[in-house]
Parts: structure tokens; sequence; C-alpha cells
């Protein structure tokens, strides 16, 4: 079996690498044994049992490259390609039993170009994406964050948009995000979670 990427670096690191082709009940028990305060989880392509998702201290955090709750479920880049949207994203949330409708953390934005390929924009998508996540784990770790939920309406950042915007919780406790190649949302501006997603994803 060829390891992943983060496999591939856990091992380098020295790090223990719990190998399954699914969470079933040796390997919830391994994960069990290692009492892990939190789960990151992406692009995993299939759902976590129900009695596993107690397992982390803070549950299993998902990044998941849409502003939810548009395009849940498998393709979501694709999706927002095809159907001409002008702004995506990435939102972190927490994993429970429904598809990918658990409290939203933490969301961040970037343009769709004209010439982008669904593949280019992932690629962009997981960079950014990444520093989120991590930005997402570090407040869970410092009590700072809590879940929106996945329900909520605001609204879209401004059609001039043309950089990457991060927003954390209520309050983001990150003031080095800029640093990182992104900047606080500004809560005027916020990310969209629509009452309801027409067939363009879009409020």
């Amino acid at each position: 079996m060829t390891p992943s990427p983060v496999a591939a670096r856990a091992q380098e690191l020295g790090l223990p690498v719990i190998k399954a082709d699914k969470i079933d009940a040796e390997a919830a028990a391994a994960i069990a044994a290692a009492a892990p305060e939190v789960a990151a989880i992406v692009a995993y392509g299939a759902l976590i049992p129900a009695s596993a998702l107690t397992l982390p201290t803070h549950g299993w955090i998902n990044l998941h490259f849409s502003l939810l709750p548009a395009w849940r479920g498998a393709a979501p880049v694709q999706h927002s390609v095809i159907n001409g949207d002008q702004i995506t994203g990435a939102s972190t949330f927490l994993l429970e039993k429904g598809l990918d409708t658990g409290p939203v953390y933490g969301t961040m934005t970037e343009s769709i170009r004209p010439t982008d390929t669904s593949a280019a924009l992932l690629d962009r998508l997981s960079h950014s994406g990444a520093i989120l996540l991590a930005q997402t784990i570090d407040g869970l770790g410092a009590g700072a964050l809590s879940g929106v939920p996945n329900r909520v309406r605001s609204r879209w950042p401004p059609s001039s948009h043309s950089k990457t915007d991060t927003w954390l919780g209520a309050n983001p406790p990150w003031p080095s995000t800029a640093a990182s190649g992104a900047s606080p949302a500004n809560p005027e501006h916020g990310p969209c979670w629509p009452d309801s997603v027409s067939n363009s994803g879009r409020c």
C-alpha cells in the first residue's frame, strides 16, 4: 500500500500511523487508544461511523472545499466551476451524522477566475484551506472558537473582491492571518450561508 503524503510525513517524523481501509471496530479501538484531542479530515470520501464521531475530544474537523451549505457532498469544486460561480472557498466544520451539516468554525473565500479549471482552483484552495484548518485547530485548542449553525444567512463578499478572505468564529482571534496571504474578513462582507441554495450554489 502506497502511503499518502500525510502518512509518509508522519513516518518521517516517527509518528504512529493507523492503516485501515475503513474505520471499523479495530481502527476505532486504535484511534481511541491514541486519545486524540481532535481529528482533521480532508477529502475522505466516506462517512465516519457515528460510534467513532466522539472519539476525539473536540471531534472530527472537516475541511470542505465550498462555502457551506453550498455544494455539500462530493465534487464541490467541480460544481462551482461547472455552474459558473464567481466566488467559492473552503469551510471547516464539525463532522456529525448528516452529510456536511455540522456547525461551521471558519471559512475562506477565493475568486474563481475565467480561465480556472477545477484542478487549478482546487490547488489554490488546498493551500489556503490548509492554513484555515490549522487555524481552526489552534482556535479550538485555545477555547476561542464555537461553531456557527450551518444554515445561517450572511452575505457574499463584494463583487470587487479579488483576494482571499478568512473568517474564523464570531471574533477571529488571529491577527496574523494577513501574513499568511489572507486577510480577516469584514463582518459586513462575511461568507454566505443561505437558507436555501439554488442550482448555481449562490444565495
